[in-house]
């Protein structure tokens, strides 16, 4: 669920890999998959390197578009319905 809110707030997701993750997090899109601390120290290191904000930069818009994709798509099918605005 904390991925969930963090794409709420526009907010890029770094997380260990899991099965699931895929779901939620599209790597080097929305957020960045890591195999373990290691590769999260490099990969943060690199991501908040002030000589290179673009990837940040394209994170944080992946992670915006996320948020408002699953918000149109999660009204039309639960909520609509529930108010009668399913037309």
């Amino acid at each position: 669920m904390k991925v969930v809110d963090m794409f709420g707030v526009g907010v890029p997701v770094a997380a260990v890999d899991f099965e699931a993750l895929p779901e939620l997090v599209k790597n080097k899109e929305n957020g960045v998959v890591v195999r373990d601390g290691e590769e999260l120290g490099t990969l943060l290191t690199d991501l908040f390197n002030p000589s290179k904000p673009e990837e940040l930069l394209q994170l944080k818009k992946g992670a915006e578009k996320e948020t408002e994709r699953r918000w149109d798509e999660n009204w039309d099918k639960v909520a609509a319905p529930v108010f009668g605005f399913d037309g």
